[in-house]
């Protein structure tokens, strides 16, 4: 059996990255997936999952744009994840991503626009660079990559930071998503 572009979900459901329908995602599936998968590629001083950034990112933004913050990465919840600068050197792998994301946006709600507002990745960027200073050995290529050292004017992490185990991470996830969509 060929997959072409399928693939097992946490649910147990065959996804179809390809040909995925808004009423297709999940969202146990992205909690779950987006808890399991680290931010930094894993090159951070613990394990930090790209939920506990979403959570982070949902409540750093206008409230109007939270549900959008919370979902930005969930098309990588189906597809895997890359580094962003090895990312850029796949063309078809960032447009099926896109496509992935106007078809999960509109799953929700959202305009097909969603994720790419400015001002939702001003921050979001300003947010894993502030991310970066706290975990990473290194964190000059995330600078580089987002124009700068972190803007704390337009988020700060909390003194009491501490890394969320992958279930908690889930948990937090979930709740962030049934707060949201009473809002909205």
């Amino acid at each position: 059996m060929k997959l072409h572009g399928r693939r097992t979900t946490f649910s147990g459901d065959l996804f179809d990255v390809v040909d995925a329908e808004p009423d297709d995602f999940r969202i146990e599936d992205i909690a779950h997936h987006l808890s399991m998968t680290p931010c930094f590629d894993g090159a951070a001083i613990g394990f930090f999952s790209m939920a506990q950034h979403a959570v982070y990112l949902s409540f750093g933004v206008p409230a109007g744009k939270a549900l959008a913050a919370l979902l930005r990465q969930g098309a990588r919840a189906f597809m895997g994840t890359l580094p962003n600068t090895v990312r850029a050197l796949f063309p078809e792998y960032v447009g099926l991503e896109t496509v992935l994301e106007a078809k999960l946006a509109l799953g929700f709600g959202l305009p097909v626009t969603a994720f790419y507002d400015d001002e939702l990745e001003q921050i979001d960027h300003h947010l894993q660079a502030m991310e970066a200073t706290i975990m990473l050995r290194s964190p000059q290529h995330i600078y580089d990559a987002v124009g700068g050292r972190p803007d704390t004017s337009l988020y700060t992490l909390d003194k009491d930071f501490r890394f969320w185990p992958w279930q908690e991470a889930e948990t937090r996830f979930l709740e962030r998503l049934r707060y949201l969509r009473q809002e909205h």
